[in-house]
């Protein structure tokens, strides 16, 4: 009975962290895991559409060429992992996204979409079955990716010193390099 007890124990505590376990690696809705980080589809595809639309802007009269359409995906996969990556070290440093900002960005979005507010946006996202709750979470978050990427770049202090290190010159008199037919006259020599 003792053993049963334990084993039902045993089962109903490491189960149940197994089980936690398994739900955090279900990465069945996520574009690819890099590490324990998961990418994204949404923001890949949120990318990815804004780079085709900003090329097809820059050359409406140009079919768009196969490589081209390779580098926009990898810029847009390039992205989507940049910003999850921040994300993920904004939200581990506890970087918010205040009401102001929050008003602020919704105000910016109102002037680009040459709407008067919220009810008028409401409506947009609708019918482009864009869920209200989920537009204003994604906006949260990027301010939080914003506030984090701009704390790292405040930290980032580049001296003197530090470029005379990366644009070290050297002056070479003599280069000697050995080629094949160094080899092959070393073997006759050797043989002669």
């Amino acid at each position: 009975a003792g053993t049963m007890f334990s084993g039902i124990a045993f089962y109903s505590f490491f189960g149940k962290e197994l089980a936690k376990r398994q739900q955090k690696t279900d990465y069945s809705s996520e574009l690819a895991v890099v590490g324990d980080t998961p990418i994204s589809q949404r923001k890949y595809n949120e990318v990815l559409n804004q780079l085709a639309s900003r090329y097809k802007a820059s050359n409406p009269t140009m079919m768009i060429s196969p490589e081209a359409i390779e580098l926009i995906h990898y810029q847009a996969f390039r992205e989507a992992l940049n910003y999850t990556v921040l994300l993920q070290g904004a939200k581990s440093q506890g970087v918010k996204a205040t009401g102001t900002e929050l008003d602020q960005m919704l105000n910016s979005i109102y002037v680009q979409l040459d709407i008067k507010g919220e009810k008028e946006l409401k409506e947009i996202l609708k019918k482009n079955n864009v869920p209200y709750k989920e537009f204003i979470a994604n906006q949260k978050e990027y301010i939080q990716v914003q506030k984090f990427a701009q704390a790292i770049r405040s930290q980032a202090m580049v001296n003197d010193q530090d470029v005379k290190n990366q644009f070290v010159t050297v002056k070479a008199r003599h280069i000697l390099i050995r080629s094949g037919a160094d080899k092959n006259e070393e073997v006759t020599r050797q043989r002669v």
